[in-house]
């Protein structure tokens, strides 16, 4: 990894990165589990809305 003159920018950027990849996998994740739900748990649906 190079030195970047502006760690803040760096960190920045890399937290904006880091958070849109949990935010990705977090709306997969979650559209996995209410197709699950819809098929096992209905009553689920209103606790993870």
């Amino acid at each position: 990894m190079k030195c970047d003159p502006s760690p803040v920018a760096l960190l920045s950027a890399i937290g904006g990165v880091l958070l849109h990849a949990v935010i990705s996998a977090a709306n997969i994740t979650a559209n996995i589990h209410n197709n699950a739900l819809l098929m096992f748990h209905p009553y689920h649906l209103k606790m993870s809305s």
